[in-house]
C-alpha cells in the first residue's frame, strides 16, 4: 500500500484532532448543507432563486423581488423535506413506502398544494411533522 505523503498526512492529523464535531458545529454544518442541497436540487427543476435568494429566504422568511411565489414555497418545502430525510436517518429504522410518500408530500406541501392533496388521499398515515428549524 502507498505511503501518504507527508502533507497531506500533516492535514489528516490536524482534522483528526478537530474531531468530534461538538454538536454547535455539527448542526451549523447540516444547515448549511441542507441549504446548499436545498438551492441546487430545486435550480435543476428550474428554480430561478440564486443560493443567496435561497438562503434568505429559509432563514429570514423574506421574499425576493421579481421571482414566484411558487419559487419561494419551493425553497421552504424542500429544506423541510431535508429536516425530515435526517430525522429518518437519525432513527436507523429501515425506510418505508410511507416514509417516501410523507418525503414526498412534504417537497410539495406549498408549492404544489393539489399534488399533495392527491398524494395524501386514501392514505393511511398522517403528514410527519418536522423539527428541522431555520438559524
Amino acid at each position: 500500500m502507498d505511503t501518504v505523503p507527508p502533507s497531506i498526512a500533516a492535514k489528516l492529523e490536524r482534522l483528526d484532532q478537530l474531531r468530534p464535531l461538538s454538536a454547535e458545529a455539527l448542526a451549523k454544518l447540516e444547515h448549511y448543507y441542507d441549504i446548499e442541497l436545498t438551492y441546487t436540487s430545486n435550480a435543476i427543476e428550474g428554480n430561478t432563486l440564486s443560493a443567496v435568494e435561497t438562503t434568505l429566504v429559509i432563514e429570514q422568511g423574506i421574499t425576493i423581488g421579481g421571482k414566484s411565489l411558487k419559487d419561494h414555497l419551493e425553497a421552504l418545502d424542500h429544506y423541510e423535506a431535508m429536516g425530515y430525510v435526517r430525522d429518518l436517518a437519525r432513527q436507523r429504522t429501515p425506510l418505508t413506502e410511507s416514509a417516501i410518500r410523507n418525503l414526498h408530500s412534504l417537497v410539495v406541501k406549498r408549492s404544489r398544494p393539489a399534488l399533495r392533496s392527491r398524494l395524501t388521499a386514501g392514505s393511511q398515515t398522517s403528514t410527519p411533522s418536522t423539527t428541522a428549524t431555520a438559524g
